[in-house]
Formats: structure tokens, sequence, C-alpha cells
């Protein structure tokens, strides 16, 4: 992926431009479609400086032509400077590509990542045979590495419906946690979990914003997430 290469390090010289002195906006967030462009309308709506599909449409497609492998446009990032990554039901693994391949690739851009919204990621049966679990993929280190980067505040975010709730939660505790409580608990409470007694669609439409709104605090975890009433189940840490 040579030019997935070349258009980071057009990137990293974007982002030093940034910090000397461009206020950064609140919606450099790249977003990841669901199946199809699921969720795509709605974050383009919100401002998401790149919205990636699994079709196809919008900015790209964010699937490899090879199995659990990312596209070049899904961590290219179009030459502009991302912030944040979110991504829906099936698109939880756009995050987790694009910050496998910077961990490689271009660590800096990944440090310039300092927000990851997942909303709704799946049931155990979703996770089962799914690319999360794939070696190439290798999903908890890819995330602890990321939470754990020196000098950085890096926060994950996991907004869970009764989806991701299913069996005490057991889809990303299993799969995407295990690296994380092993990193320790300054690692871990980087990581929060808001569950909703909410369906798949509703988990994502009623919280969609939250990519590209104020960072949420990740401690003390029950009162940190969005409150929704009734529907709000619980806030947790790994």
């Amino acid at each position: 992926m040579t030019g997935v290469v070349t258009a980071l390090c057009m990137t990293m010289a974007t982002d030093g431009q940034a910090a000397a002195g461009q206020h950064r906006s609140t919606r450099d967030v790249v977003f990841y479609s669901g199946v199809g462009h699921a969720g795509a309308e709605t974050a383009s709506s919100l401002g998401a400086s790149r919205v990636l599909t699994v079709d196809g449409s919008y900015d790209g497609k964010w699937p490899g032509d090879q199995p659990c492998r990312p596209s070049a446009a899904s961590i290219a990032f179009g030459g502009k400077h991302i912030t944040r990554l979110a991504g829906w039901s099936l698109g939880r693994l756009g995050p987790i590509y694009a910050l496998g391949y910077l961990r490689t690739h271009a660590p800096a851009v990944a440090r310039d990542i300092d927000y990851v919204v997942m909303y709704d990621p799946g049931s155990p049966d979703d996770f089962d045979g799914s690319c999360d679990s794939a070696p190439q993929v290798d999903a908890s280190n890819v995330l602890a590495w990321w939470l754990g980067m020196p000098g950085t505040d890096h926060r994950l975010v996991i907004i869970a419906g009764t989806l991701t709730a299913s069996d005490n939660y057991r889809s990303i505790r299993e799969t995407y946690f295990p690296a994380i409580r092993a990193a320790g608990p300054a690692i871990r409470l980087r990581v929060l979990v808001c569950g909703y007694d909410l369906d798949h669609e509703q988990t994502y439409e009623q919280h969609a914003s939250l990519m590209v709104g104020p960072r949420l605090q990740t401690v003390p975890a029950p009162r940190t997430c969005p409150d929704e009433g009734t529907h709000l189940m619980r806030g947790w840490n790994p």
C-alpha cells in the first residue's frame, strides 16, 4: 500500500500545521458504516469529515478486498487531520483496522486519534467467526496499544444496546477487553461502556451525535454516560 503511506505522510505534515495554531474541529471524525451504508446518512448530516461504507458509497469502502483487511481508503483518511474514529454495528471493525495499520506504519497518526466511539458492536452471535477474532486483526492488543500510548489521553467509548449487552456483554468482554484488562487499571479506566435498553438502530440514532460532541469522561463510569432516563442501564469500565 505505497499510496497509503504517502497519504499518511501528507496527513502528518498537515498535523504539524494544525499543532502550530489551527483549532481542531470536534468533527474531525471518520465514520465506518454498518452493512451496506447503514448509519452513513446520519453521520454525514452531523458533519463527519469522512464517511466510509461497506458498499463503497459516500467517501469510499472501508473493508478491503482480502478477508479481514482494511481498504486503502479506510486508513489513509484522504489527507485530512483526523482525531476521532466511530463505527456502528459491523463498522466496529473500521477503527480497529485503522489503528492496527497505523500501529505498524504510522504510529504518530494514531497518537493524534484521541477518541474512538463504537455503537452497539453486536451480540456474541455477531462476533462468532467474525474478523474481530482473526489473528491478523488482533483487536484486543491493538486497542490496548492505542489506549496505552505514552503521553496521551486516548479514550474508547462503547455505546451498547441490548445486542451488545446480551449474555453479560460477552462479545466485547471476551474479544476486546482481555489485553486492556491485562494492561492494568490506568488503561482500563480509559474505556467506558454505556449500556442502554435500546434496540440496535435506536442505540445509534439516539447517540450518534457523540461522535462529534465533547468527549465523554470515562471515570467515574456510572455518572458519565448520557442520561436517557429509564433507558440507561449502567456505565462501567472493563
